[in-house]
């Protein structure tokens, strides 16, 4: 109004007469110089500020979303996908969808099948490799995208990612069977339990009635040491099934992995050193020895065996370490790791190398019980018993076990 020429431009609200608010883009200029008059246009944005939330939601919401044209190639992906797979955007656009499947040929045909079909596709679970190398599940849900025409021309895609819940499946499923393997395992260590009564009973009386020096003596010597090497078998079997009360005690960890060092040693063999390392801080644990002592002889000689005769097994004290994931319990655990130096698992070993009479030896050279009869004796005493191996790197048993109160008496399992 005072003569000065002036152009400004920006954005505001105004509200109308009902009360609602308008987005809108204002433009001021003074309409001559000669007079005292002013333009201002106002734009209504409201179709602009709806377009923009809506691309907001998008691109933030919760779940993976991306569109694919009639070819299997991606033409839109929001943040949140971008994020669950660690790709660029420009990483992801154009490539086809089936490239980062787990199994791209099966993707692949499944989505074609899709593309094609003229009803709407169900809900799908899929595994997907992240950029990282990653695992991950995936729920997929999609419809077709069509043309003026009402051709498929391609299909807008959510992913959900069930990952959580596949591994929490997983772990029900592995703890059913090995529920069900243990009760068996329980009912044929009893019945030969049984037998072995009876074998022992009579090399026993063989032993003492023949002449000591005599090579029926001799043999029937070694009856016995194989009828006690396999009442060894059913103790582990009987723990595996969880059918053998366990006293409860509280136990020094630093102090009970320092005892056994030695027994455990002897049973080393080549070039193999085995090492401990005790925690800094206090350590106890209830558990019962003797089987606990059982449980880490059986994790020490799988190690040796991984190794072949060269190499390093450490066994390392741990205070206060988080349980394994997807495990839950109340209080405080303490930890002993069993790493061996060898080559390692490959992940479908890994998966079974809890499963009783699994084993990767030539046949006659393990029972396969090792492990699967550590892990029984671990969790009868309340503990967790947990896995960890990637190819090259070597292995690492680890024993979780609860933390004892000094001031109460150790329960018994």
């Amino acid at each position: 109004l005072a003569g000065e020429m002036l152009e400004a431009q920006y954005k505001s609200w105004i509200v109308r007469k009902d009360g609602c608010e308008v987005p809108v883009e204002v433009a001021v200029r003074l309409a001559n110089p000669e007079e005292s008059r002013i333009l201002v246009f106002v734009r209504d944005l409201s179709h602009r500020h709806a377009t923009d939330d809506f691309e907001d939601l998008f691109m933030r919401a919760p779940v993976g979303y991306h569109e694919i044209d009639a070819e299997g190639r991606v033409t839109r992906v929001n943040d949140t996908e971008l994020a669950l797979f660690g790709y660029a955007r420009h990483e992801m656009l154009g490539r086809h969808v089936w490239t980062i499947a787990q199994d791209p040929e099966l993707v692949r045909l499944s989505v074609l099948r899709r593309l094609q079909s003229t009803s709407p596709p169900e809900p799908i679970e899929r595994a997907f490799r992240r950029k990282s190398g990653d695992v991950v599940w995936m729920l997929v849900s999609s419809r077709h995208k069509r043309d003026e025409d009402g051709a498929v021309a391609g299909m807008r895609v959510i992913l959900l990612d069930i990952t959580d819940r596949k591994e929490a499946d997983a772990r029900r499923l592995q703890t059913q069977k090995l529920e069900a393997v243990s009760r068996l395992a329980g009912g044929i260590a009893h019945d030969f339990n049984n037998l072995l009564t009876i074998i022992m009973g009579y090399a026993q009386s063989l032993t003492e009635a023949l002449p000591a020096q005599s090579a029926e003596a001799g043999d029937a010597r070694e009856i016995v040491g194989a009828a006690e090497r396999a009442a060894l078998l059913t103790t582990q079997l009987l723990a595996f099934s969880r059918q053998q009360a366990l006293p409860g005690a509280t136990i020094d960890l630093n102090r009970f992995v320092e005892a056994a060092a030695p027994a455990l040693a002897r049973h080393m063999k080549g070039g193999i050193t085995l090492r401990t390392l005790p925690s800094p801080a206090s350590v106890l644990v209830t558990a019962d020895e003797p089987l606990l002592h059982q449980a880490l002889l059986n994790i020490v000689l799988n190690a040796r065996d991984a190794l072949g005769g060269e190499g390093v097994i450490a066994i390392r004290v741990l205070a206060d370490s988080p349980l394994p994931p997807g495990e839950k319990a109340a209080g405080r655990f303490h930890r002993v790791d069993v790493k061996d130096s060898g080559a390692g698992m490959s992940p479908d070993v890994r998966a079974h190398a809890l499963d009783p009479f699994f084993s990767t030896k030539e046949i006659g050279q393990g029972s396969g019980l090792g492990l699967s009869a550590a892990y029984g004796l671990i969790r009868q005493m309340g503990g967790f018993l947990a896995v960890h191996s990637e190819p090259g790197t070597g292995s690492t048993v680890s024993i979780l076990l609860p933390a004892a109160d000094p001031e109460k008496p150790a329960p018994a399992f």
